[in-house]
């Protein structure tokens, strides 16, 4: 995402676990990394957080500020979804969210998540549809003032 003042180089990765050992062995100044990859190395103070570049702070690292509030607009947050093939039956994709919602809600469940640094926020099948989508003319018009090329 382009952000006025605000200059980085991309170095393509496969995984994020590979960037950060390069930044851990000093190959690397700095990276983007998700929070499930980058939280033990930060929690065990082998890193420094710099920014969240989430709406919000993580619950999981309230001292870091958000790259919003250090003046950079910036919203890349990481985010997992189940989707279901086209076509599925609403009443089966219904009954399917209903179960995930109630597996988000078992302690064993949600303490595995914060332990991975991951923050469950469970949504209606229209709520995730509408968010989909949302995140697709996002980073449509990212792709577009970023004057990536078109295939």
């Amino acid at each position: 995402m382009m952000v006025p003042g605000f200059r980085m180089t991309h170095v393509p990765y496969k995984g994020g676990a590979l960037a950060l050992t390069d930044l851990l062995g000093g190959q690397l100044t700095a990276v983007f990394q998700n929070i499930t990859v980058a939280l033990p190395a930060v929690r065990g103070g082998r890193v420094r957080a710099l920014g969240v570049a989430a709406p919000a702070r993580s619950a999981y690292m309230l001292d870091v500020p958000t790259f919003a509030e250090s003046g950079y607009a910036l919203d890349v947050s990481a985010w997992y979804g189940a989707c279901a093939p086209a076509g599925v039956p609403k009443a089966v994709l219904g009954r399917l969210n209903t179960a995930m919602v109630d597996v988000l809600r078992h302690a064993e469940i949600r303490e595995r998540f914060t332990e991975m640094g991951i923050e469950p926020a469970p949504m209606t099948t229209q709520e995730f549809d509408a968010f989909i989508r949302n995140e697709t003319a996002k980073w449509a018009n990212a792709i577009k003032v970023a004057g990536v090329p078109q295939q």
